[in-house]
């Protein structure tokens, strides 16, 4: 199988309403777990399910593990301003490969936990998320992308053209 490509660009966007303010789309690296902390994913995931804020030491094993695989990506949509402030995530999102045995080898793509916090709702940055996603399962020659998402969000993703399927579900 051919190296998985993760990183090879970013996309960048501009706030219309603020041009102090820059927009970035990247994958998240393993090197960064010292700026992007436990509190940060924290905040995330818990606007989309309950979760407990993980240790210092507990997140240091979670996000070394999760990239561990190099069939698992974490995406960021990375706020940074004109004026030297840290930059800040106020997006993710992450993605498994998953090389099947049938149709030639190929590969099937999972978008799982995409979120944009919710004081950068409304402003695109979601779509802009799922479509550098579904731009990097392109890349890495995937047949289908696939995801699981609330009932409530499926007008969204339609209109980035999935369709409502079964997906089903053990807990």
């Amino acid at each position: 199988m051919k190296e998985l490509s993760w990183t090879t660009h970013s996309v960048q966007l501009i706030d219309t309403e603020d041009d102090e303010v820059n927009f970035t789309i990247r994958a998240i690296t393993r090197y960064e777990y010292s700026w992007i902390t436990s509190e940060t994913f924290h905040s995330f995931y818990s606007q989309l399910t309950k979760c407990n804020l993980l240790s210092k030491s507990e997140y240091e094993e979670w996000f070394s593990k999760v990239h561990e695989s190099p069939y698992f990506q974490m995406f960021g949509v990375i706020k940074s301003t004109k004026d030297g402030t840290l930059p800040q995530i106020v997006g993710i999102g992450s993605m498994w490969l998953d090389p099947k045995y049938y149709r030639n080898k190929s590969i099937s793509a999972r978008i799982e936990d995409v979120v944009v916090d919710r004081k950068y709702r409304g402003k695109g940055l979601g779509k802009a998320l799922l479509r550098f996603m579904m731009d990097k399962a392109k890349e890495n020659k995937c047949y289908k992308i696939t995801l699981h998402c609330s009932k409530n969000n499926v007008k969204f993703y339609e209109k980035l053209g999935f369709t409502e399927g079964i997906d089903m579900i053990f807990k």
